[in-house]
Protein backbone atom coordinates (compact mmCIF):
# COMPACT_ATOMS: atom_id res chain seq x y z
CA UNK A 1 0.00 0.00 0.00
CA UNK A 2 1.38 3.38 -0.98
CA UNK A 3 0.92 6.26 1.41
CA UNK A 4 1.69 9.88 0.72
CA UNK A 5 2.37 12.90 2.85
CA UNK A 6 -0.17 15.70 2.96
CA UNK A 7 -0.16 19.28 4.07
CA UNK A 8 -3.16 20.64 5.96
CA UNK A 9 -4.72 22.15 2.80
CA UNK A 10 -4.59 18.76 1.10
CA UNK A 11 -6.09 16.99 4.12
CA UNK A 12 -8.90 19.55 4.25
CA UNK A 13 -9.47 19.25 0.51
CA UNK A 14 -9.67 15.46 0.61
CA UNK A 15 -12.00 15.60 3.60
CA UNK A 16 -14.35 17.93 1.76
CA UNK A 17 -14.35 15.87 -1.42
CA UNK A 18 -14.70 12.51 0.30
CA UNK A 19 -17.51 13.76 2.49
CA UNK A 20 -19.50 14.49 -0.67
CA UNK A 21 -19.42 10.84 -1.68
CA UNK A 22 -22.84 9.47 -2.58
CA UNK A 23 -24.42 7.05 -5.01
CA UNK A 24 -23.92 9.66 -7.75
CA UNK A 25 -20.13 9.85 -7.53
CA UNK A 26 -17.12 7.59 -7.80
CA UNK A 27 -13.34 7.71 -7.55
CA UNK A 28 -10.42 6.69 -9.71
CA UNK A 29 -6.68 6.76 -9.14
CA UNK A 30 -4.21 8.97 -10.98
CA UNK A 31 -0.39 8.87 -10.97
CA UNK A 32 1.61 11.87 -12.04
CA UNK A 33 5.07 13.32 -11.62
CA UNK A 34 5.55 16.38 -9.47
CA UNK A 35 8.65 18.62 -9.55
CA UNK A 36 10.97 19.11 -6.61
CA UNK A 37 11.00 22.45 -4.84
CA UNK A 38 14.64 23.01 -5.81
CA UNK A 39 15.93 22.92 -9.38
CA UNK A 40 19.57 21.94 -9.71
CA UNK A 41 21.80 22.57 -12.74
CA UNK A 42 22.10 19.66 -15.14
CA UNK A 43 25.76 19.22 -14.22
CA UNK A 44 24.80 18.17 -10.66
CA UNK A 45 25.06 14.38 -10.80
CA UNK A 46 26.94 13.42 -7.62
CA UNK A 47 25.71 14.47 -4.18
CA UNK A 48 27.03 13.73 -0.71
CA UNK A 49 24.53 13.67 2.15
CA UNK A 50 25.33 14.14 5.85
CA UNK A 51 23.18 13.43 8.90
CA UNK A 52 23.71 16.43 11.16
CA UNK A 53 20.49 16.06 13.18
CA UNK A 54 20.83 16.29 16.94
CA UNK A 55 19.37 13.02 18.35
CA UNK A 56 17.07 14.90 20.74
CA UNK A 57 15.57 16.83 17.83
CA UNK A 58 13.42 13.83 16.92
CA UNK A 59 11.64 12.60 20.02
CA UNK A 60 11.73 15.34 22.64
CA UNK A 61 8.43 16.81 21.37
CA UNK A 62 6.93 13.80 19.59
CA UNK A 63 5.25 10.94 21.41
CA UNK A 64 4.38 9.45 18.01
CA UNK A 65 8.02 9.02 17.03
CA UNK A 66 8.92 7.78 20.49
CA UNK A 67 6.21 5.10 20.28
CA UNK A 68 7.28 3.97 16.81
CA UNK A 69 10.92 4.00 17.96
CA UNK A 70 11.87 6.34 15.14
CA UNK A 71 15.35 7.83 15.42
CA UNK A 72 17.17 10.62 13.62
CA UNK A 73 19.14 7.96 11.77
CA UNK A 74 15.90 6.30 10.62
CA UNK A 75 14.67 9.55 9.07
CA UNK A 76 18.05 10.21 7.46
CA UNK A 77 18.10 6.70 5.99
CA UNK A 78 14.52 7.18 4.78
CA UNK A 79 15.61 10.32 2.99
CA UNK A 80 18.54 8.50 1.36
CA UNK A 81 16.28 5.63 0.26
CA UNK A 82 13.76 8.01 -1.27
CA UNK A 83 16.49 9.92 -3.13
CA UNK A 84 17.93 6.67 -4.49
CA UNK A 85 14.51 5.49 -5.69
CA UNK A 86 14.18 8.46 -8.04
CA UNK A 87 17.43 7.68 -9.94
CA UNK A 88 17.72 11.44 -10.36
CA UNK A 89 21.35 11.65 -9.29
CA UNK A 90 23.94 9.30 -10.75
CA UNK A 91 25.75 8.94 -7.44
CA UNK A 92 24.78 9.46 -3.80
CA UNK A 93 27.51 9.31 -1.18
CA UNK A 94 26.63 9.00 2.50
CA UNK A 95 29.11 11.25 4.28
CA UNK A 96 30.90 9.84 7.31
CA UNK A 97 29.50 10.94 10.67
CA UNK A 98 32.93 12.30 11.63
CA UNK A 99 31.88 15.44 9.74
CA UNK A 100 28.74 15.96 11.82
CA UNK A 101 28.53 18.80 14.32
CA UNK A 102 25.06 18.13 15.78
CA UNK A 103 25.51 20.52 18.71
CA UNK A 104 25.86 23.38 16.24
CA UNK A 105 22.68 25.02 14.93
CA UNK A 106 23.88 24.40 11.38
CA UNK A 107 26.95 22.79 9.89
CA UNK A 108 29.76 25.40 9.77
CA UNK A 109 30.93 26.53 6.34
CA UNK A 110 34.49 25.53 7.22
CA UNK A 111 33.30 21.94 7.64
CA UNK A 112 31.77 21.99 4.17
CA UNK A 113 35.07 23.22 2.75
CA UNK A 114 36.98 20.42 4.48
CA UNK A 115 34.48 17.87 3.19
CA UNK A 116 34.90 19.28 -0.31
CA UNK A 117 38.61 18.42 -0.21
CA UNK A 118 37.84 14.81 0.74
CA UNK A 119 34.63 14.10 -1.19
CA UNK A 120 34.45 14.66 -4.93
CA UNK A 121 30.78 15.69 -5.03
CA UNK A 122 28.92 18.43 -6.91
CA UNK A 123 26.73 19.16 -3.88
CA UNK A 124 26.95 18.41 -0.18
CA UNK A 125 23.60 18.25 1.59
CA UNK A 126 23.39 18.38 5.37
CA UNK A 127 20.13 17.39 7.07
CA UNK A 128 20.16 19.74 10.04
CA UNK A 129 16.81 19.32 11.83
CA UNK A 130 13.35 17.78 11.56
CA UNK A 131 11.37 19.67 14.24
CA UNK A 132 8.62 17.07 14.56
CA UNK A 133 5.34 17.68 16.39
CA UNK A 134 2.33 15.40 16.87
CA UNK A 135 -0.81 16.59 15.08
CA UNK A 136 -3.11 13.59 15.49
CA UNK A 137 -6.65 13.75 14.13
CA UNK A 138 -9.54 12.00 15.87
CA UNK A 139 -12.82 11.24 14.14
CA UNK A 140 -16.07 9.77 15.44
CA UNK A 141 -17.93 8.97 12.21
CA UNK A 142 -18.64 6.39 10.94
CA UNK A 143 -16.52 4.80 13.68
CA UNK A 144 -14.13 6.30 16.25
CA UNK A 145 -10.59 6.36 14.88
CA UNK A 146 -7.31 8.21 15.23
CA UNK A 147 -5.05 9.26 12.38
CA UNK A 148 -1.51 9.64 13.66
CA UNK A 149 -0.17 12.71 11.91
CA UNK A 150 3.30 14.17 12.24
CA UNK A 151 3.93 17.83 11.50
CA UNK A 152 7.52 18.52 10.47
CA UNK A 153 9.44 21.70 9.83
CA UNK A 154 12.82 20.37 8.70
CA UNK A 155 15.64 22.31 7.16
CA UNK A 156 18.62 21.24 5.15
CA UNK A 157 21.78 23.05 4.17
CA UNK A 158 23.02 22.68 0.60
CA UNK A 159 26.61 23.45 -0.30
CA UNK A 160 27.63 24.00 -3.92
CA UNK A 161 31.21 22.78 -4.12
CA UNK A 162 31.94 24.55 -7.40
CA UNK A 163 30.69 27.97 -6.30
CA UNK A 164 31.81 27.49 -2.68
CA UNK A 165 28.48 28.72 -1.32
CA UNK A 166 25.82 27.22 0.96
CA UNK A 167 22.14 27.99 1.37
CA UNK A 168 19.43 26.77 3.74
CA UNK A 169 16.15 25.27 2.58
CA UNK A 170 13.18 24.70 4.87
CA UNK A 171 9.72 23.25 4.42
CA UNK A 172 6.56 22.41 6.33
CA UNK A 173 4.58 19.24 5.88
CA UNK A 174 2.15 16.99 7.71
CA UNK A 175 2.53 13.26 7.23
CA UNK A 176 0.19 10.39 8.01
CA UNK A 177 2.24 7.80 9.94
CA UNK A 178 -0.72 5.67 11.05
CA UNK A 179 0.69 2.68 9.18
CA UNK A 180 3.85 2.98 11.24
CA UNK A 181 1.78 2.72 14.43
CA UNK A 182 0.04 -0.39 13.13
CA UNK A 183 3.39 -1.89 12.13
CA UNK A 184 4.84 -1.20 15.57
CA UNK A 185 1.82 -2.81 17.26
CA UNK A 186 1.71 -5.89 15.03
CA UNK A 187 5.42 -6.50 14.33
CA UNK A 188 7.42 -4.65 17.01
CA UNK A 189 10.56 -6.69 16.26
CA UNK A 190 12.20 -4.99 13.26
CA UNK A 191 14.12 -8.17 12.42
CA UNK A 192 10.84 -10.01 11.76
CA UNK A 193 9.47 -7.46 9.30
CA UNK A 194 9.35 -8.04 5.55
CA UNK A 195 11.40 -5.79 3.22
CA UNK A 196 8.22 -4.18 1.89
CA UNK A 197 7.26 -3.13 5.44
CA UNK A 198 10.05 -0.56 5.37
CA UNK A 199 7.96 1.86 3.30
CA UNK A 200 5.39 1.93 6.13
CA UNK A 201 7.85 3.11 8.78
CA UNK A 202 7.75 6.66 10.07
CA UNK A 203 11.44 7.06 9.29
CA UNK A 204 10.89 6.33 5.61
CA UNK A 205 7.67 8.37 5.33
CA UNK A 206 9.23 11.46 6.91
CA UNK A 207 12.52 11.02 5.05
CA UNK A 208 10.65 10.72 1.75
CA UNK A 209 8.80 13.95 2.46
CA UNK A 210 12.12 15.76 2.88
CA UNK A 211 13.62 14.13 -0.23
CA UNK A 212 10.67 15.23 -2.38
CA UNK A 213 11.91 18.81 -2.32
CA UNK A 214 15.17 17.74 -3.96
CA UNK A 215 13.95 15.68 -6.92
CA UNK A 216 10.97 15.13 -9.21
CA UNK A 217 8.82 12.34 -7.80
CA UNK A 218 5.72 10.31 -8.51
CA UNK A 219 2.50 11.10 -6.72
CA UNK A 220 -0.67 9.00 -6.49
CA UNK A 221 -4.02 10.64 -5.79
CA UNK A 222 -7.73 9.93 -6.11
CA UNK A 223 -10.03 11.94 -8.33
CA UNK A 224 -13.78 12.36 -7.99
CA UNK A 225 -16.15 11.85 -10.90
CA UNK A 226 -19.91 12.38 -10.98
CA UNK A 227 -21.83 9.34 -12.17
CA UNK A 228 -25.49 10.45 -12.26
CA UNK A 229 -27.47 8.14 -14.51
CA UNK A 230 -28.90 8.18 -17.08
CA UNK A 231 -26.97 11.33 -18.19
CA UNK A 232 -23.51 9.89 -17.46
CA UNK A 233 -24.22 6.24 -18.31
CA UNK A 234 -22.05 6.18 -21.45
CA UNK A 235 -19.23 8.11 -19.78
CA UNK A 236 -19.33 5.73 -16.80
CA UNK A 237 -19.05 2.74 -19.11
CA UNK A 238 -16.05 4.29 -20.86
CA UNK A 239 -14.32 4.92 -17.53
CA UNK A 240 -14.86 1.29 -16.50
CA UNK A 241 -13.12 0.32 -19.74
CA UNK A 242 -10.29 2.80 -19.03
CA UNK A 243 -11.25 4.70 -22.18
CA UNK A 244 -10.89 8.21 -20.78
CA UNK A 245 -10.77 9.85 -24.21
CA UNK A 246 -14.24 8.50 -24.96
CA UNK A 247 -15.43 9.46 -21.48
CA UNK A 248 -14.25 13.02 -22.11
CA UNK A 249 -16.17 13.16 -25.40
CA UNK A 250 -19.32 11.93 -23.67
CA UNK A 251 -18.95 14.63 -21.01
CA UNK A 252 -18.38 17.25 -23.69
CA UNK A 253 -21.65 16.15 -25.29
CA UNK A 254 -23.49 16.51 -21.98
CA UNK A 255 -21.92 19.93 -21.41
CA UNK A 256 -22.99 21.17 -24.84
CA UNK A 257 -26.46 19.64 -25.05
CA UNK A 258 -27.97 18.89 -21.64
CA UNK A 259 -30.63 21.34 -20.50
CA UNK A 260 -29.89 20.98 -16.77
CA UNK A 261 -27.17 23.30 -15.52
CA UNK A 262 -26.11 20.96 -12.69
CA UNK A 263 -25.37 18.18 -15.18
CA UNK A 264 -23.43 20.61 -17.37
CA UNK A 265 -21.29 21.65 -14.38
CA UNK A 266 -20.65 18.02 -13.44
CA UNK A 267 -19.84 17.15 -17.05
CA UNK A 268 -17.22 19.92 -17.26
CA UNK A 269 -15.79 18.81 -13.91
CA UNK A 270 -15.53 15.20 -15.11
CA UNK A 271 -14.03 16.27 -18.43
CA UNK A 272 -11.26 18.05 -16.54
CA UNK A 273 -10.43 14.85 -14.68
CA UNK A 274 -10.44 12.70 -17.80
CA UNK A 275 -8.15 15.18 -19.55
CA UNK A 276 -5.81 15.22 -16.56
CA UNK A 277 -5.46 11.44 -16.43
CA UNK A 278 -4.46 11.61 -20.11
CA UNK A 279 -1.80 14.18 -19.11
CA UNK A 280 -3.54 16.99 -20.99
CA UNK A 281 -3.09 19.48 -18.18
CA UNK A 282 -3.87 22.62 -20.18
CA UNK A 283 -7.10 21.08 -21.48
CA UNK A 284 -7.99 19.88 -17.98
CA UNK A 285 -7.56 23.39 -16.61
CA UNK A 286 -9.75 24.80 -19.38
CA UNK A 287 -12.52 22.36 -18.50
CA UNK A 288 -12.42 22.98 -14.77
CA UNK A 289 -12.59 26.72 -15.42
CA UNK A 290 -15.73 26.10 -17.47
CA UNK A 291 -17.20 24.11 -14.59
CA UNK A 292 -16.29 26.77 -12.04
CA UNK A 293 -17.65 29.61 -14.19
CA UNK A 294 -20.96 27.81 -14.69
CA UNK A 295 -21.17 27.04 -10.97
CA UNK A 296 -20.52 30.67 -10.08
CA UNK A 297 -23.25 31.83 -12.44
CA UNK A 298 -25.78 29.16 -11.50
CA UNK A 299 -25.35 29.43 -7.73
CA UNK A 300 -24.52 33.15 -7.74
CA UNK A 301 -21.33 32.53 -5.74
CA UNK A 302 -17.95 34.15 -6.28
CA UNK A 303 -16.10 32.97 -3.17
CA UNK A 304 -12.52 31.84 -3.83
CA UNK A 305 -11.80 30.27 -0.44
CA UNK A 306 -13.31 27.14 1.06
CA UNK A 307 -15.20 27.10 4.34
CA UNK A 308 -17.22 24.48 6.16
CA UNK A 309 -20.29 26.69 5.82
CA UNK A 310 -19.83 26.91 2.06
CA UNK A 311 -19.26 23.16 1.86
CA UNK A 312 -22.47 22.45 3.75
CA UNK A 313 -24.44 24.67 1.40
CA UNK A 314 -22.85 23.71 -1.92
CA UNK A 315 -20.37 20.85 -2.20
CA UNK A 316 -20.40 20.90 -6.02
CA UNK A 317 -19.13 24.47 -6.09
CA UNK A 318 -16.47 23.70 -3.47
CA UNK A 319 -15.26 20.66 -5.42
CA UNK A 320 -14.96 22.77 -8.57
CA UNK A 321 -13.06 25.44 -6.67
CA UNK A 322 -10.64 22.99 -5.05
CA UNK A 323 -9.98 21.14 -8.28
CA UNK A 324 -9.43 24.42 -10.10
CA UNK A 325 -6.71 25.38 -7.62
CA UNK A 326 -5.10 21.95 -7.86
CA UNK A 327 -5.00 21.97 -11.67
CA UNK A 328 -3.70 25.53 -11.72
CA UNK A 329 -0.79 24.39 -9.56
CA UNK A 330 -0.15 21.40 -11.82
CA UNK A 331 -0.22 23.65 -14.88
CA UNK A 332 2.26 26.07 -13.30
CA UNK A 333 4.50 23.17 -12.23
CA UNK A 334 4.71 21.69 -15.72
CA UNK A 335 7.43 24.05 -16.96
CA UNK A 336 9.46 23.47 -13.79
CA UNK A 337 9.10 19.71 -14.16
CA UNK A 338 10.23 19.84 -17.79
CA UNK A 339 13.28 21.84 -16.76
CA UNK A 340 14.17 19.36 -14.03
CA UNK A 341 13.68 16.34 -16.29
CA UNK A 342 15.82 17.90 -19.02
CA UNK A 343 18.88 16.18 -17.54
CA UNK A 344 17.61 12.90 -19.02
CA UNK A 345 17.37 14.30 -22.55
CA UNK A 346 20.11 12.88 -24.76
CA UNK A 347 21.72 15.64 -26.77
CA UNK A 348 23.02 14.93 -30.27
Amino acid sequence: MKKHSFNFFTIFSIFLILSSCSVSSNYYSIDYMEPGKITFPKRITHIAVLNNIHPKDITHQSENLAFTKTTAEDIFNGMISALAETDYFKQITIADTIWAVPDSLILPTDTFKKMKDKIDADLIISLEAVNALDQNIEINYPNPATFYMESINPFIQIYNTEKDVAFIHGKKDTIDITDSFILQLTIPNKNKRKPEDYTLTAGYLIGRSIAKDLTPHWKTESRLSYTDEPPFALANKAVKNNDFDKALLECENIYNNNSKMVYRIKAAYNAAGYAEISDQIELAYEWIQKALTLAQEYYNIDMTSTTTKLKDSNDLYVNCLLYSKLLKQRFENKEILNQQMNRFVIEN
